[in-house]
């Protein structure tokens, strides 16, 4: 797994391309991050992701200036997306049962 875009890099929040040449090989492995990042305004996004060697893919509805414009805010949007959509993605995944763990000091 590639650390590039960890969810605290300044990739993120910055607008400097990253591999452009990555942009012209169509859906590979190859990471890039083009001036359409912050330069395109977005209606929609089509998240994919690759599990098991198998890629699908879920619409997010938003509307911003840009792509950057709506993550490099650190601003938390929520979706209408169930859990259900969401575990589409991995064919297989579950959620973990939540569980309360109580206080430090309730344990003694």
């Amino acid at each position: 797994m590639q650390n590039t875009f960890h969810h605290n890099s300044a990739l993120w929040t910055n607008k400097e391309a990253y591999n452009p040449s990555a942009g012209q090989t169509g859906f590979d492995d190859k990471e890039t991050k083009l001036n359409t990042y912050w330069g395109v305004p977005v209606k929609h996004l089509c998240l994919g992701m690759k599990y098991g060697g198998v890629l699908k893919w879920i619409l997010l509805t938003y509307s911003g200036s840009s792509l950057h414009a709506l993550i490099a805010d650190g601003v938390y949007r929520s979706t209408s997306l169930g859990k259900n959509t969401w575990m589409s993605l991995i064919t297989g995944s579950s959620l973990q049962v939540r569980q309360i763990v109580p206080p430090l000091y309730d344990r003694f």
